[in-house]
């Protein structure tokens, strides 16, 4: 199910009354397309090392257990690797910081 499908199922539970304001009487269409147009995603969690690693350079994840912000780099020694946002120190990105919410991810534009 497409983050579109899922904003449909919801708009369409809200229906108004007077649902032919829209054009063609499609509203739930319409507002899922709007909503999606200024920018709305669903957020996405990663909870392993591996998913961690298979994110793009210039990524940025939060981990769930400290908040810290990290951006992707190159992985280092074979292992995913970011830099704080703050410190600018370069971490492995290890189950210790997982699960991470990914803030950013440039593939998605």
């Amino acid at each position: 199910m497409t983050q579109r499908d899922e904003l449909l199922q919801v708009i369409e539970s809200l229906r108004p009354v007077d649902h032919h304001a829209f054009p063609g009487g499609r509203w739930p269409e319409t507002m899922a397309d709007q909503i999606l147009a200024v920018g709305y995603r669903k957020s996405r969690t990663i909870t392993t090392v591996e998913e961690a690693g298979a994110l793009p350079e210039g990524a940025l994840i939060r981990s769930s257990k400290d908040g810290y912000v990290f951006e992707m780099t190159e992985p280092s020694y074979g292992r995913p690797t970011g830099i704080g946002i703050g410190d600018e120190l370069t971490t492995s990105i290890t189950e210790w910081y997982l699960p991470a919410t990914v803030l950013y991810d440039p593939r998605a534009e």
